[in-house]
């Protein structure tokens, strides 16, 4: 996420992801201009206090964006 941010191949990030260690690379793709999104998931909010620190923007998890892709 950091390389792509930083060589500017990406304009916004979105991370899915419960876990504080991302933290510090959200911290560096907004530091250099990049909007990074938040997915969360219910029964994770109480951990993702610094992970909405450095989020543009969060929305909740839904079982519908899990649903496998019908291309037809």
């Amino acid at each position: 996420m950091v390389y792509y941010a930083t060589t500017g191949l990406i304009d916004v990030a979105v991370v899915v992801s419960a876990d504080a260690d991302i933290a510090p690379a959200m911290r560096w793709c907004r530091e250099v201009a990049v909007a990074v999104e938040l997915v969360r998931f219910r029964g994770a909010i109480p951990r993702l206090y610094e992970l909405e620190r450095y989020a543009t923007g969060f929305r909740r998890a839904r079982p519908a964006f899990f649903r496998p892709y019908d291309s037809n």
